[in-house]
C-alpha cells in the first residue's frame, strides 16, 4: 500500500508564508527558535549560579538576562515593573524569573 506524499513546497510558497506571518505581526520560525534558545540559556545560567544568587539575593524574585541578575526584589509585581522599565525593548518572558529562597528547599513527595 503506498502512502500519499505531500507535494513539495515551492520557494514561492515559503516566501509567501513568511510575508503572511509578517503582515499578521507573528514572529517567524527563526525568531521563535532564537527566543527559545535565549530563554533556555537564561534558565540554565540561573540554575548553574543558584547557590551564589541564594547568598546574595536570598528570599527575592530575580530576573536573569544575558548571564547576569539584572533585577531583584521581594515583590514580584515590583520586580517585573522594574525589569520592564530597565529593559523596555526586551520581552520579559525571555528572562529567567524565579523566587530564590535564602534556604535550600527540598521537596519530598
Amino acid at each position: 500500500m503506498s502512502r500519499k506524499s505531500k507535494p513539495a513546497r515551492s520557494d514561492a510558497e515559503g516566501t509567501e508564508s513568511k510575508r503572511v506571518e509578517r503582515r499578521a505581526g507573528l514572529p517567524t520560525r527563526d525568531e521563535i527558535v532564537r527566543a527559545i534558545h535565549t530563554k533556555q540559556a537564561n534558565e540554565e545560567w540561573l540554575e548553574r549560579h543558584r547557590d551564589e544568587i541564594r547568598r546574595k539575593s536570598g528570599d527575592k524574585y530575580v530576573a536573569v538576562l544575558d548571564g547576569r541578575v539584572v533585577v531583584e526584589d521581594r515583590s514580584f509585581p515590583r520586580m517585573l515593573a522594574r525589569l520592564k522599565k530597565a529593559y523596555p525593548s526586551v520581552d520579559p518572558s525571555l528572562a529567567a524569573i524565579e523566587f530564590v529562597s535564602k534556604d535550600e528547599v527540598v521537596w519530598v513527595l
